[in-house]
């Protein structure tokens, strides 16, 4: 069930511009849409802190007077809700495991994003999320971070529709009329937020809950 905007979190910093970022948006001649991002590099966040967020953004934690599910802080006004719908018992997020994932791009309905995806990937160099119709994969969407001096660069490739003969005729024209231009764009300045937000609260919230520091 698609649940509402839930009230906004408090913000710790400054959103990024799409600006700070190189994106590339294209049609590829089979019909699929591609779509990269390379984020400017997070300063004092490690690929250890991202991957140990991603593993535990669904658990609710106590961090600067506040109480909340920690995906709720990774993009404080745009993410509703992330459940875990196949997992570990402990619901924590790993490879192999599916969750469902409400989030608003701008906190408009008509960016809605209400799906649940597959993760085949989730280690300290990247995640992977991934989602199938009619057994054919249809959305491919792979971030992946390395060390870097004092930080870690962060990078987002997004594959969208099928190349398969039989489907992706089909295929194509719904990811056309469901990801039109302007979802496009409002899904790229989302993912440059919420990239750049591990700035303001990763470090300290890392600290805190995993006992480094």
């Amino acid at each position: 069930m698609s649940l509402p905007l839930v009230d906004p979190r408090p913000l710790w910093g400054s959103l990024r511009p799409v600006s700070s970022a190189h994106s590339t948006f294209r049609e590829r001649p089979d019909g699929r849409f591609e779509a990269t991002i390379s984020h400017a590099p997070l300063q004092g966040v490690t690929p250890t802190m991202i991957a140990w967020f991603l593993r535990n953004m669904s658990r609710t934690m106590t961090f600067r007077g506040e109480t909340a599910q920690a995906y709720l802080w990774w993009h404080p006004l745009d993410h509703v809700r992330l459940d875990v719908v196949q997992g570990n018992t402990h619901g924590q997020i790993a490879a192999g495991c599916r969750f469902h994932i409400q989030e608003l791009f701008g906190r408009e309905e008509q960016y809605r994003v209400d799906e649940v995806v597959r993760v085949p990937r989730l280690d300290e160099g990247g995640i992977t999320l991934e989602q199938y119709k009619l057994g054919q994969l249809v959305f491919r969407l792979a971030h992946t971070f390395r060390p870097i001096d004092q930080g870690t660069q962060y990078d987002s490739r997004m594959v969208l529709g099928s190349n398969v003969w039989w489907f992706k005729g089909v295929a194509n024209h719904l990811r056309r009329k469901r990801f039109p231009a302007s979802k496009q764009q409002r899904w790229l300045q989302h993912n440059v937020e919420e990239v750049g937000y591990f700035e303001h609260f990763l470090p300290d919230l890392y600290a805190a809950e995993s006992g480094d520091g």
